[in-house]
């Protein structure tokens, strides 16, 4: 069975983090959760030579901070933010279809360099996901996953 310790030095864990890590344990994926901040996401998954990225949120969370969006924007392999255990088995099942691809992160980019605010530190603001998908499909990158609820 995979160790389920947690490892956290920074902020506090989204209430549906370990229900998304099991959905993703449930389709085979050894999990590991990471607590660092930094910009790191919550979780890096594997299943053989398939990792993913994955950013745990609820739509009440505070959003993604700049170093968020700039992990997803030059993070080369697998990834996506997801709100509840339907996305988390969709991109389990099929990473190569629910996956953020180079459209977005080169919207992804361009997000950041319009971000306003501080870019690190405590006084660094966020952006809603829904907000940073909805900037994505007016640019003609719609992220489907984001679409799928609970």
């Amino acid at each position: 069975m995979t160790d389920r310790r947690k490892f956290s030095l920074h902020g506090k864990k989204d209430a549906n983090h370990d229900e998304v890590a099991d959905t993703f344990r449930i389709h085979g994926y050894e999990v590991r959760t990471i607590g660092e901040g930094g910009g790191l996401p919550d979780l890096f998954v594997a299943k053989g030579r398939t990792v993913i990225a994955v950013e745990i949120k609820t739509p009440t969370s505070a959003g993604l901070k700049f170093a968020q969006v700039k992990f997803f924007a030059q993070w080369p392999g697998f990834a996506n933010v997801v709100e509840n255990t339907n996305q988390a088995a969709l991109l389990a099942e099929a990473p190569t279809v629910w996956s953020l691809c180079g459209d977005h992160r080169r919207h992804l980019m361009g997000i950041g360099i319009r971000w306003e605010g501080p870019t690190t530190g405590r006084d660094q603001r966020s952006m809603k996901w829904q907000t940073i998908t909805e900037q994505l499909a007016r640019k003609g990158s719609p992220v489907p996953l984001a679409k799928i609820g609970q």
